[in-house]
């Protein structure tokens, strides 16, 4: 839904219509755009979406972790991911130990309420952590942590989003598909639909079902090629469903 926020916040209703007659089978919440967690559960009802998963900032779980974990469930949620974290609060930075503590703990919270707590990388989870890149070094230090890899950001940071499947089989049940184009920091980027840029959509797919990933989320942080939110969203699901499903 992140890909799609802008449309769901304006009228989610409509959007959650549009999402699954394209054919999606599920979404992951960037939001409750306002509703209720049981007015948004009813909304996903009504279209059949399962609610896979919703991005959660550290900041509110920090504040009430017993509020996301209620308004969650109440969805249905069954995964929780951190979408991200500041620099001062990644691991090198002045509350970054802090902060992975809190997290591990997060998570055996969670899992205490079924649900389990992911961390969605970025490209600069991969600069240098004593010798390792730091989203090693979290997934290593916090081992109630599962993992949310994201493969756009996996093949910016010049690493293989296949290898990093392989790496975290197991470990990695959601899954960001999400493709680009360009060189990330020049005017040529863009993200892109996914089979619309430069990632091997097939073999991310066939590894990753290969590897115990659970879900596959489409997310495109930005539209492009002249379409809207929606139309890239389409064409997403029909790349995937057309070729490679």
């Amino acid at each position: 839904m992140y890909s799609v926020r802008n449309t769901a916040e304006h009228d989610l209703r409509a959007c959650l219509q549009k999402v699954k007659e394209y054919g999606y089978d599920g979404v992951e919440l960037a939001s409750l755009c306002g509703k209720t967690p049981l007015e948004y559960k009813a909304l996903l009802d009504e279209f059949g979406l399962t609610p896979i998963s919703a991005h959660v900032s550290y900041q509110e779980m920090v504040k009430d972790i017993n509020k996301v974990i209620a308004d969650y469930k109440a969805v249905g949620c069954k995964y929780i991911a951190v979408p991200w974290l500041g620099e001062e609060d990644r691991l090198g930075g002045e509350n970054g130990t802090e902060v992975l503590n809190n997290i591990n703990r997060f998570a055996q919270i969670f899992a205490q309420e079924g649900i389990t707590l992911l961390y969605h990388n970025h490209y600069f989870e991969f600069w240098d952590y004593n010798g390792e890149y730091v989203l090693d070094a979290m997934y290593r230090l916090a081992p109630n942590l599962q993992a949310q890899l994201d493969s756009c950001w996996i093949a910016v940071a010049g690493e293989s989003p296949l290898e990093y499947i392989k790496k975290y089989k197991n470990r990695n049940p959601v899954l960001h598909l999400k493709d680009y184009f360009g060189t990330y920091g020049e005017k040529d980027f863009q993200f892109r639909p996914c089979g619309y840029g430069l990632q091997d959509m097939g073999k991310i797919i066939t590894t990753a079902a290969e590897n115990g990933v659970k879900w596959l989320v489409v997310e495109q942080d930005t539209p492009s090629m002249d379409k809207s939110e929606l139309e890239c969203a389409k064409l997403s699901i029909d790349y995937i469903r057309g070729k490679l499903l």
